[in-house]
């Protein structure tokens, strides 16, 4: 699109952006003491005319798929915005739980996310695990670069699970859905990177049947969920024992 456009500063800017994001991302994986894999830094149909966000765009608007694990904001009408540097000065302050532990570990867990997405093209999603019997939280997860997605997989015990948000807006539909199939995830938690933070909780009169049927009636299309009604969609699910939690930006002063 650049190039049809002779957009050649563009294209450049572009070009550039991708090799600073596969470096920072090896720096990542070699610090971490993973392996790398080129598929989180490839742009689908990047041929020097496109740039990501466009590829992404385009290859994803309402729809995609997942191998089960959380797909971030995937409505391409979504900006996605750069973490802010007065949250990754300042920090969180997540006081939601009724357990000051968790509470401090889903703190720490959300400010390493944003410290690992800040170098990387808006839109880069990173998330962990929190085990919720001792509050030992996994290593990091980081997804395509700039996609505005990410793949966490279940874990055999109760779990809490974080991610962030690059438009710094709430639970996607796919984040619900993953909520509800992975049944040991108890917990579940999202931090924007304007600082806002969601939580989706469990409770006690979880009703798993009819969640599911909630979530079946929008995946049929008689329950459309779009960025303008995914609050009340959200909203509607607490009556099968779903607390949903929204926070502003809450800095540690």
């Amino acid at each position: 699109m650049l190039q049809e456009a002779g957009d050649t500063e563009g294209l450049q800017k572009a070009a550039g952006q991708l090799r600073a994001d596969r470096d920072r991302y090896k720096d990542f994986c070699k610090e971490k003491g993973l392996s790398t894999h080129n598929e989180n830094t490839q742009v689908l149909g990047f041929d020097r005319s496109k740039s990501m966000k466009t590829v992404w765009a385009e290859k994803n608007g309402l729809t995609g798929g997942s191998n089960g694990g959380i797909i971030g904001n995937k409505d391409s009408s979504f900006d996605f915005y750069p973490v802010s540097n007065d949250v990754l000065q300042k920090g969180i302050n997540f006081n939601v739980f009724n357990n000051d532990e968790l509470n401090s570990s889903v703190e720490s867990g959300m400010m390493e996310i944003l410290n690992t997405v800040s170098p990387f093209t808006p839109g880069t999603e990173a998330g962990l695990t929190i085990k919720l019997s001792d509050c030992t939280r996994s290593d990091i997860i980081l997804g395509e670069i700039g996609s505005g997605t990410i793949d966490i997989p279940e874990r055999d015990y109760a779990y809490l699970s974080i991610h962030n948000h690059a438009s710094g807006e709430t639970f996607s539909f796919s984040d619900i859905l993953m909520f509800h199939d992975h049944r040991n995830c108890k917990y579940s938690c999202v931090v924007g990177n304007n600082g806002k933070t969601f939580a989706l909780e469990k409770t006690d009169s979880y009703n798993e049947t009819g969640f599911y049927e909630k979530i079946m009636r929008r995946r049929l299309g008689f329950e459309p969920y779009t960025a303008d009604n995914e609050y009340d969609f959200i909203r509607e699910c607490e009556q099968y024992g779903i607390r949903y939690i929204e926070r502003g930006y809450l800095a540690i002063s």
